[in-house]
């Protein structure tokens, strides 16, 4: 039947001659595709041979089929789950069972398919035989007992159920792009992806409200500030600016086939917009006037090139004052990258040398499929201890450190080769076949797949699974049918229907793994297995909890938490405690930066063995020296105990952490000692903030020896910076009122004064006073008058007027101060000044 159904189609195959054709009759497409406009000039021109080629119709629920697929992946958190990851596969893989492709795809690209997805099979070959093994492969297994695989990847059955999701995407690619598509298809297609992902922004925008909850949508607080279905805020603005462009390209259809949907559509671009724009996301907002733009540019070809200038000027101009004036913390961090440093100061070019050293340990192979989170640690020079590098911020940097340079170089080859069969950017004349709203629509879904493509560069969207199925299907959708018309053999159909069986099998394994049952090895099982010890652990069945755990770590070796996980578990079963320290050096050695599980160890060790704590503790400072915060926590865990607040003591090697360590320190000679050790550090004081400073000079005269204290301050100009107070203080206690008062005078500023009214005559001024008896004004003129003529007397008056006035300005009381001073009674004067200061501090 199939068969029949192809040759038909064959028969109605249409080839022109190298003759000249009699006329060419342009269409105008307000009459209709294909139909001569009244009036229009005939024109003869020669034309080359070629043939219009249409694909066969598919049966309509497979277009339906095609579009939910990944919209339904996308709705479950981009496919980040176990249990997103299985419905994504075994949806996919029960469709290839059931709708066989229609085409067969060329022989160059098939080949690239057929290498792609088995280069990465290279990483299973033994390590020896590719390149010798990197020094810290050998110290782990050597010093550290850790069982790792002999192959180039540490971990194969990490690497073989990464690989099997690899083959899966990419076999979803190609069977998409030899299934065929209509102008009918694509638009069934576009439009029920465009109104799918505006349910989705919908929901981003209701979430983010808090008027709707979605718990699947909710990520681990280390992942940063997450918006939407996916994990990384940049990924939803990037699927937001691609379904903006099938929205526009889908109202412009609309409206040209005279169909009331261009209004749907067009409302429909307000919340991709919304989203965009709350996200705060840079990339969203380039992607998506450029894309947009890029798609204007191709779908008025007929228009003049004036013409499309200012159309789609006008449309970005507009699109840009709406972000400007609307876009708020966007408009902020875009107008910040246009300034910024370059990436070799901000990081980003030092982490990017990072990966390339990293593969440049085994550079045709790579580290293997899903290793780069375990392996990247012992090749960066660029880290941050407060959280680990999941991927290496592009997709090409990320294929090419796992895969190696063969898998990126075949992925690059698949990549070019898709695109060069697609879109606006080829001149080839097999692009005049079909209509010119079959070619809009095309352009359309290739724009949109080649943003995804261009925002990997930088980012990492395609290796989301959601993200991934969708940008594949937009690639092959788009794809001119003149480059795929070859009709698929029994060879091809049996060989999608086994991969599909296949593709059906991972994702069974994978639901049965989010239902309890590891039957598929890897990174997946081995959480499961986790996650089920630690379960068994709280139920006090630790002996299986820690079978479990062993059985975790034989899939997946380098994983730091489930050596932590054994031995808290070998503390729980009273196994000696070298069991549990080889256990915790063991994921020090794993991940040799992360500094936040050191604090979880000690956590571990305290009121067990507290001096094993005290250890996990000098090497979290060590790894992450100025971390006030932890260490404040840490002294008032151990304030009860001396012997411990002893040790911790001495993990204060900065002087911010000294200064901490004074807070929890009584007055004692152990406070003394604190003070002479932070004096005594060369920078020791110049190493803390300026309230730094004053503080330590406040805890100094409240706990040690003020008499040292206000001997240091007074030979000492810097201390006099920042101390100035406390030494007044200790000037005045010791009845220098005097001298208190001209320390204060000398780093206190005089208050701004008003300026001074013309008139010098104290008679008017006076009189303005008097007749203006509530006006602080007045009375601050006649004030700067008797000061200036030294009539301290008058002035004070004057100012004990004013001060009584309601509006008194506040540097009343500095005047005072100053009167006083110039009176000799300066205890008065530096109560004043103190009084003052306290205002001032408030």
């Amino acid at each position: 039947m199939t068969e029949t159904r192809h040759k038909a189609h064959r028969e109605k195959l249409t080839v022109e001659t190298n003759e000249t054709s009699e006329y060419d009759e342009p269409s105008d497409e307000r009459h209709g595709e294909g139909v001569s406009a009244p009036g229009r000039r005939r024109r003869r021109i020669k034309t080359k041979a070629r043939s219009h080629f249409a694909a066969v119709q598919r049966p309509r629920w497979e277009a339906w089929v095609l579009a939910l697929i990944p919209l339904l992946v996308c709705f479950l958190g981009g496919g980040r789950s176990v249990f997103a990851k299985g419905v994504a596969l075994s949806c996919a893989g029960l469709f290839m069972l059931m709708a066989a492709p229609g085409y067969r795809l060329p022989k160059v690209l098939l080949v690239a398919f057929g290498v792609l997805i088995a280069a990465p099979l290279l990483s299973f070959l033994p390590a020896v035989l590719l390149s010798p093994l990197p020094e810290w492969r050998s110290s782990l297994a050597e010093d550290w007992g850790i069982a790792l695989a002999s192959s180039a990847t540490p971990q194969p059955w990490v690497t073989l159920e990464s690989w099997l999701l690899f083959v899966s995407g990419f076999t979803w690619l190609a069977w998409c792009s030899s299934r065929g598509s209509t102008l009918e298809d694509r638009r069934i297609i576009l439009r029920l992806l465009t109104v799918g992902l505006a349910v989705i922004a919908v929901l981003t925008l209701c979430h983010k409200a808090k008027l709707v909850e979605i718990l699947w949508w909710k990520f681990p607080p280390e992942l940063g500030n997450t918006y939407g279905p996916f994990a990384n805020r940049n990924h939803t603005s990037s699927l937001m600016a691609m379904a903006g462009i099938l929205c526009v390209a889908l109202t412009y259809d609309s409206y040209r086939n005279k169909q009331r949907t261009w209004m749907l559509f067009l409302v429909l671009l307000v919340p991709f917009f919304l989203v965009i724009l709350s996200n705060t996301s840079r990339a969203g907002v380039l992607l998506f006037f450029l894309g947009i733009t890029i798609w204007l540019w191709t779908a008025t070809m007929r228009k003049s090139a004036f013409k499309k200038t200012a159309l789609i000027g006008a449309l970005v101009l507009g699109g840009i004052s709406v972000v400007l004036v609307f876009g708020g913390t966007v408009t902020t961090r875009l107008k910040s990258s246009l300034g910024a440093a370059p990436s070799g100061e901000n990081g980003r070019s030092v982490f990017y040398s990072d990966v390339m050293k990293m593969t440049s340990q085994s550079p045709w192979t790579g580290v293997g499929l899903g290793n780069f989170v375990d392996v990247y640690p012992h090749s960066a020079s660029f880290h941050e201890p407060r959280m680990r590098f999941l991927h290496p911020e592009s997709d090409l940097f990320w294929l090419m450190s796992e895969g190696g340079m063969i898998t990126l170089i075949c992925a690059v080859a698949v990549i070019l080769m898709m695109m060069s069969m697609t879109g606006p950017w080829s001149n080839s004349r097999d692009d005049e076949s079909g209509s010119r709203q079959d070619r809009r629509l095309r352009h359309a879904a290739s724009i949109a797949a080649a943003m995804s493509i261009v925002h990997g560069v930088v980012d990492v969207p395609n290796h989301s699974l959601g993200y991934g199925l969708l940008s594949s299907m937009l690639l092959a959708v788009g794809l001119r049918p003149s480059r795929v018309r070859t009709p698929a053999g029994q060879a091809d159909r049996l060989g999608f229907r086994v991969l599909g069986l296949c593709i059906l099998g991972v994702g069974a394994a994978l639901l049965a793994i989010f239902f309890g049952r590891p039957l598929l090895p890897g990174r997946s099982a081995a959480k499961l297995c986790a996650q089920q010890a630690r379960v068994l652990s709280a139920a006090n069945r630790d002996t299986e909890a820690l079978a479990l755990a062993n059985r975790a770590l034989g899939m997946n070796p380098l994983d730091w938490t489930l050596y932590f996980l054994r031995a808290t578990l070998s503390l729980k079963l009273n196994r000696p405690d070298q069991d549990a320290l080889l256990d915790f050096g063991r994921a020090r050695a794993i991940e040799p930066h992360y500094a936040m599980m050191c604090i979880e160890e000690a956590d571990v060790w305290l009121g067990r063995r507290s001096r094993f704590a005290v250890q996990a503790w000098k090497e979290f400072f060590r790894r992450q020296p100025d971390q006030t915060g932890s260490y404040n926590l840490l002294l008032e865990r151990v304030a009860n105990d001396p012997d411990l607040r002893r040790e911790a003591r001495k993990l204060a090697t900065t002087s911010a952490l000294k200064l901490i360590c004074l807070r929890w320190t009584p007055a004692s000679p152990e406070f003394d000692e604190l003070i002479g050790d932070l004096v005594k550090t060369p920078k020791g004081l110049e190493a803390l903030e300026p309230e730094g400073r004053l503080e330590f000079f406040r805890l100094w005269q409240q706990r040690g020896d003020r008499d040292a204290l206000k001997a240091g301050l007074q030979k000492n100009a810097f201390w006099q910076q920042d101390g100035w107070r406390v030494l007044c203080e200790e000037l005045a206690k010791d009845g220098n009122y005097e001298g208190a008062f001209r320390m204060a005078v000398r780093f206190e500023p005089p208050p701004i004064s008003p300026s001074v009214s013309d008139l010098h005559d104290f008679g008017e001024l006076q009189h303005n006073f008097d007749l203006n008896p509530i006006d602080p004004r007045r009375g601050i003129d006649l004030y700067f008058a008797q000061k200036d003529k030294a009539l301290w007397d008058a002035a004070l008056a004057t100012l004990e007027k004013v001060a009584g006035l309601p509006g008194a300005p506040s540097y009343i009381g500095y005047e005072k101060a100053v009167v006083f001073a110039q009176k000799h009674d300066y205890r008065k004067a530096w109560e004043l000044m103190t009084r003052y200061l306290t205002d001032r501090s408030r």
